[in-house]
């Protein structure tokens, strides 16, 4: 699924963002369903899950041609589908559709001819009411409902009931908010009456053509595609199962003092859970996920360094020689670009979309039909010279070999990081510094009190290069290990002030008192003993390290902002430090232990924390 949403977002980086989210789920009450379960007497649709997963399968390939071959929503250029299984068992397909730039709804008229959030007339559209009413209400959930599945904290996960809108607009989130009117019209579910804001957005002719819960999102900002993605991709369900000894009698032996010491990797399995219809949507062979246009993934490696595949008790001579006689698709593209001069004007990236990889022959050959993307394989920022391989693939075309990416305006450096040195700080600079400088002049302006101040394009430069050099400092780095990038003059950097001491002492000591104030008197008797101690240790300047042990939720997090409250309240400087971004994103103002120290993320006896002496960090 990792996979799979990287190649989502190859897709948006190919043919921009999609521009509708449907989700469709499978109905019991199909007649094709219902027709079968006749010739199996005392045979319930919940105990059919072949017959559930055929159907539903009939159904989606409908849905997929409808929208794809037939244009229903305009001309789609392409389209996604990720198929799960509720927990009783029902199967149901995620889909994102991509349309022509020029079909894509835009204005809110458009987008309320495809999607409706309202209870249609009884008297007048009696068959898409009776639909509504079965497929598309939610709820009743809210306050009085707490009972409700989708209820926890006393609020609905799925954000009913909404409110009454007169006309469709998108939030600052880019979700839409569609026209959801107070008509009047209402209906019954489990014994209460539900207005307009129990809708579920839906397309009205998909709704009568297949007859079950079928709901349709627009998605025309981009700031939502992550959410789209991961909501899609997020992988399978999973069940976590604790295994426990028994006495002979079957009876579970209880828990001692002993016996709680247990070994949770030998105790606790976590497994994928199947239901019925997936293991039938399985053994059918049915596909899980679908694309289109697909995405071809391209391996990079570095010299020598290539996946090779072998089986049990192969020779190493015999893989070594296979090896030898079969190119990586990196490889057959240096050898394309000496046969084919037309290949010469694409990067790796690009290939795909006009070469066709041939598996067999291990060769690329000229693109004659189909549509593919290419994707060239992520790299950890830590992989050292092949991170930076990676970032020439991205950009060099017409190589034939490694060397050749190795090379730069005539001269072969002897790395990778090397050739990048030269051709990428320089270049992204110079592209990209008007993009970086929107807000030098005001915070000029605004230091200096002067609001008539004019900079010259040079000075501008300077000091956005000034802000990039503090950052990298950050870091540990400089503007200095980047030769082909200019190094701005002493006066840019303007003031002696160590910025870090001023970013740690920044904060609005009333803020913080009144936050202490209003913490401490909730602290319990436990808290209160580690506080005081902790306090009394800091405002003497004796130093100290304590280790406070406790279950999650049992009040850490509390006592630590507490006591940090209470430091910077007298304009203490205080570093709170994890070893997770998990746990950083509870600590006010908190950093990694690795990055506030530039510790090394490869430890060996000869490391040190990189904190250069006269730093601003180390002072």
């Amino acid at each position: 699924m990792s996979q799979y949403f990287k190649d989502a977002l190859a897709l948006c980086r190919s043919i921009g963002h999609p521009s509708l989210f449907l989700t469709m789920t499978c109905n019991t009450k199909w007649p094709e369903i219902t027709d079968m379960m006749k010739h199996l007497p005392g045979v319930k649709a919940s105990d059919a899950p072949d017959v559930i997963a055929r159907v539903f399968k009939l159904k989606l390939d409908q849905l997929i041609e409808l929208i794809k071959k037939k244009n229903y929503f305009g001309r789609c250029i392409g389209l996604m589908h990720v198929i799960e299984f509720q927990k009783r068992g029902l199967p149901h397909a995620h889909m994102l559709v991509w349309l022509h730039p020029n079909d894509k709804p835009k204005s809110p008229g458009q987008i309320d001819q495809l999607v409706t959030t309202e209870i249609p007339d009884k008297d007048t559209d009696p068959e898409c009411y009776e639909a509504v009413r079965n497929y598309m209400i939610h709820g009743p959930c809210g306050k009085d409902f707490s009972y409700s599945s989708c209820m926890a904290n006393g609020k609905c996960t799925r954000h009913f009931l909404k409110r009454y809108n007169s006309n469709t607009y998108f939030d600052d989130c880019g979700f839409p908010v569609y026209k959801r009117r107070n008509t009047g019209a209402k209906v019954k579910c489990k014994g209460h009456d539900l207005d307009n804001r129990f809708v579920v957005p839906y397309n009205r002719d998909l709704l009568l053509r297949f007859q079950c819960h079928i709901n349709i999102e627009i998605c025309n900002n981009s700031r939502s595609l992550k959410y789209l993605f991961k909501y899609c991709l997020k992988g399978h369900d999973t069940a976590t199962m604790m295994l426990r000894k028994s006495k002979g009698n079957g009876n579970v032996v209880s828990a001692d003092n002993k016996s709680r010491q247990m070994n949770e990797v030998k105790n606790y399995l976590d497994g994928h859970y199947i239901c019925a219809s997936e293991a039938s949507w399985r053994i059918f062979g049915f596909d899980i996920h679908s694309r289109w246009p697909s995405v071809d993934r391209l391996p990079i490696h570095l010299p020598n360094n290539k996946y090779v595949s072998f089986r049990t008790g192969e020779s190493l001579q015999g893989v070594c020689d296979r090896a030898d006689s079969r190119n990586s698709k990196l490889e057959a593209w240096f050898v394309a670009n000496k046969m084919y001069p037309e290949a010469r004007q694409y990067t790796y990236q690009e290939f795909p979309s006009h070469f066709t990889w041939l598996p067999r022959e291990c060769r690329w050959k000229p693109r004659q039909r189909g549509e593919v993307i290419g994707r060239v394989s992520e790299v950890h920022a830590t992989a050292g010279d092949l991170l930076f391989l990676r970032m020439l693939l991205m950009r060099r075309k017409g190589v034939f070999s490694f060397e050749d990416i190795r090379t730069i305006d005539g001269i072969m450096y002897p790395t990778f990081k090397e050739a990048c040195g030269a051709l990428d700080p320089g270049n992204l600079w110079q592209l990209h510094w008007q993009s970086m400088v929107d807000d030098i002049i005001h915070k000029k302006r605004k230091e200096s009190d002067d609001n008539s101040l004019q900079l010259s394009e040079l000075d501008i430069q300077n000091y956005t290069l000034a802000e990039i050099e503090k950052l990298l400092n950050d870091v540990g780095k400089s503007l200095r290990d980047f030769p082909t990038i200019p190094f701005p003059g002493e006066k840019y950097f303007q003031s002696d002030v160590n910025r870090l001491i001023a970013e740690e002492t920044n904060y609005d000591v009333e803020e913080m008192s009144a936050l202490h104030d209003s913490n401490l008197a909730k602290l319990n008797v436990e808290q209160r003993k580690i506080y005081d101690s902790v306090i009394a240790k800091a405002e003497n300047n004796i130093g100290g390290a304590f280790f406070v042990y406790g279950n999650g939720g049992c009040g850490k997090t509390f006592l630590w902002q507490t006591i940090y409250a209470k430091l910077r309240s007298q304009r203490k400087i205080v570093l709170p430090v994890a070893s997770s971004g998990i746990a950083v994103v509870l600590l006010p103002g908190g950093r990694i232990a690795h990055s506030r120290f530039h510790i090394p993320l490869k430890l060996d006896n000869c490391s040190t924390a990189g904190i250069n002496h006269g730093s601003d960090l180390a002072e």
